[in-house]
C-alpha cells in the first residue's frame, strides 16, 4: 500500500493526549475530511459527564452502550470513501475490555473483539496509534477540561490495553531502528535521528476481513509527531 492509498485514517490513543489536535491538522495537510468520533459527539446525552462519572455507571449500561457506540461508527465509518478521525475500534476494543473483564464470560469479549477488527480491517486504512510510553507518566500534563481523568497512570493502562488489543487482532511490526538497517522499504530514507527519542512502529494487521497498515508513534513531541506523519502520509 502507497501513501496515496490512506484515505480512511483513523487515530487511537488515550484521552488527552493529542489524538484530535492531530488528526485535524492532518486533515487541513491532506484536504481529507475530519470526523470526530468521540463518545460525546455520537451519543449527546454523555456531553456533560465527566469520563470518571461515564466509566462508574451499571456494567449493564456501559455494556449496551459499547455496542451503541460500535454501531454509530460503523454507519457512520462504512459508505466513507475518505475521511480522517480521532477515535478507532482500537479505541471500543480496549474500553470494553477495561470496563468488562471481570463482569462478562471471555466469549463475550472474543464476540466483540470479532467485530472490532471486522469492522477495523473493512473501514481503515490506516490507523495511527499514539502510545503513551512508561517514561511520559511523570513528564505529560494531560490537559485537564473538567472531564478527563488526569492521571497519568490510567492514561498508560489504556495506552497498553490498546497495545494489547493491537497484538490480540495479529499486528505485526518493526521498530524505526529496523527500519533503518533496510533499504529495501521506501520508508527508511526518511530515518532520522531526531525521530529516535522513543521511537515508533510501523506495521500491518492483515485479516480475513482485510488489510490494515498501523503507525505507532511513541514520540510526545508535537513537531516530531508532524514530522513522521509529513513523511509518511502527505
Amino acid at each position: 500500500m502507497s501513501k496515496s492509498d490512506f484515505k480512511r485514517i483513523m487515530f487511537a490513543g488515550p484521552s488527552g493526549y493529542g489524538k484530535t489536535l492531530l488528526s485535524k491538522w492532518l486533515s487541513d495537510e491532506t484536504n481529507i475530511e475530519w470526523v470526530s468520533g468521540s463518545v460525546s459527539d455520537l451519543i449527546p446525552d454523555t456531553k456533560s459527564m465527566t469520563h470518571k462519572d461515564m466509566l462508574s455507571r451499571d456494567s449493564t449500561e456501559l455494556y449496551r452502550e459499547d455496542y451503541e457506540i460500535l454501531n454509530l461508527r460503523n454507519k457512520m465509518f462504512r459508505h466513507k470513501d475518505s475521511f480522517i478521525t480521532d477515535r478507532s475500534y482500537i479505541d471500543s476494543a480496549a474500553y470494553f475490555l477495561y470496563k468488562q473483564a471481570d463482569k462478562v464470560p471471555g466469549c463475550e469479549i472474543e464476540q466483540f473483539f470479532s467485530y472490532c477488527n471486522m469492522l477495523l480491517c473493512q473501514q481503515c486504512d490506516l490507523l495511527i496509534m499514539l502510545h503513551f510510553v512508561p517514561a511520559m507518566i511523570n513528564k505529560w500534563v494531560t490537559e485537564d477540561n473538567n472531564k478527563r481523568i488526569t492521571n497519568n497512570f490510567f492514561q498508560a493502562e489504556i495506552s497498553y490495553l490498546m497495545k494489547y488489543v493491537l497484538d490480540y487482532f495479529g499486528f505485526r511490526g518493526i521498530t524505526d531502528h529496523e527500519y533503518s538497517k533496510s533499504n529495501k522499504h521506501w520508508w527508511s530514507q526518511f530515518i532520522r535521528p531526531e525521530y529516535s527519542i522513543y521511537g515508533f512502529e510501523h506495521g500491518e494487521i492483515d485479516s480475513v476481513y482485510g488489510n490494515t497498515q498501523v503507525l505507532i508513534i511513541n514520540e510526545p513531541n508535537l513537531d516530531i509527531r508532524k514530522s513522521i506523519l509529513s513523511s509518511y502520509i502527505i
